[in-house]
């Protein structure tokens, strides 16, 4: 029987067609240092799920124009890998097909690509610079090397090393992906259109320049993650119909300031932790603040609560140090023990709730005043 697989003396993995991964590793890897580069053959029709995954010493690889999918994570952290070329007859990119090849500089799309699975092509704090596209793909088109749908309405993916401090987005687009701008270390602002409704979880995460961002009046959600670690972001507007703000969509910003619309009725997790407000109106609607919404907010002085708030859960202002009073409305029913934990200034609590569990949550020390 023919071997499926081969590694030669300068470190090319060879695959033939018949090779198949088993469970566990294939029997390549108890050689993974040896190997520099990887030879797909003709004949081979797909990459399947992690067959090349954590092969660190990759710098290139050559793919058949026979292949019509590379499966989910199959080259995830190949580290030295520094250009992918698909050919012409690839349909599918699964998802974290190439995720953390942080080497990577560009990629070549061809036009036979009809799908791209979630975090395909992201590269974390790596060195994409570019993803083109060729001329006809009936799916997806490369402006300047951010990848867009066909249409333009969706921005897919901005390359993390593009050198731009500014980028405008064409009025086409409605929606921007996941993770799109997602370590992009150089922008510094990015301007919306007026007729953007979606914006993708964890959009614009670990931006470390991004210093200001207007989000047009069609957004009604603030996903998740959508400014994680943006540690320059100190200007933010958000539009009046906002009806939600995702978990840890602001952590480890340095905001000062921050408006909550009057639509938004939930604050999430970790929602604003670890940000450099000094005052909080939470408007009316919200019924409950969750888990360390505020958690680490040193500067915070002025916290303003809605009468309709129900509930105030875990690590909600912890080591808010600066805080030194706050009024509980009166219909609160549940505050967690650990609320008010390191806020170490906090001195006087107005009590409005009749029907609370206990008070078990107040530091020792706290004057609380019943009215």
């Amino acid at each position: 029987m023919t071997k499926t697989w081969t590694i030669d003396a300068e470190g090319v993995l060879t695959i033939r067609p018949g090779f198949r991964r088993q469970k566990g590793q294939p029997d390549f890897y108890a050689r993974r240092e040896e190997i520099k580069a990887i030879v797909v053959q003709e004949g081979v029709r797909e990459i399947g799920n992690s067959w090349f995954s954590y092969l660190n010493q990759v710098r290139w690889v050559s793919l058949p124009t026979t292949l019509r999918r590379i499966g989910q994570s199959a080259f995830i952290s190949c580290e030295s890998l520094q250009e992918v070329h698909l050919p012409q007859g690839v349909e599918e990119l699964a998802e974290s097909a190439f995720q953390d090849c942080s080497q990577v500089r560009r990629f070549h799309l061809p036009a036979s690509l009809k799908s791209i699975g979630y975090l395909a092509m992201h590269v974390g704090e790596g060195h994409l610079l570019s993803i083109q596209v060729e001329k006809g793909n009936p799916h997806f088109t490369s402006v300047h090397g951010v990848l867009y749908n066909r249409t333009k309405t969706t921005i897919l993916q901005y390359p993390c090393a593009k050198r731009r401090k500014e980028y405008p987005l064409p009025s086409s687009v409605t929606q921007i992906a996941d993770d799109c701008f997602a370590h992009a270390r150089h922008l510094e602002h990015v301007s919306l259109p007026p007729g953007l409704k979606v914006l993708g979880s964890s959009a614009f995460s670990f931006c470390s320049k991004l210093q200001r961002m207007h989000v047009p009046q069609g957004v009604s959600v603030i996903p998740s993650y959508a400014f994680f670690c943006c540690e320059a972001l100190t200007e933010i507007s958000l539009p009046d119909c906002l009806e939600g703000l995702g978990a840890e969509a602001f952590t480890f910003c340095p905001l000062t300031e921050f408006r909550i619309p009057q639509g938004v009725q939930m604050l999430d997790y970790a929602v604003l932790a670890n940000t450099h407000i000094t005052e909080i109106t939470i408007p009316e609607g919200v019924t409950e603040i969750n888990n360390s919404a505020f958690f680490e907010c040193p500067q915070l002085r002025k916290v303003t609560l809605p009468q309709s708030l129900q509930s105030i859960w875990e690590k909600a202002f912890c080591f808010c140090s600066s805080l030194t009073e706050i009024e509980i409305p009166q219909q609160v029913w549940h505050i967690t023990d650990d609320v008010f934990v390191g806020c170490t200034s906090l001195r006087r609590i107005i009590l409005h709730a009749r029907d609370i569990d206990s008070l078990c949550w107040v530091p020792e020390g706290v004057e609380v005043v019943k009215e």
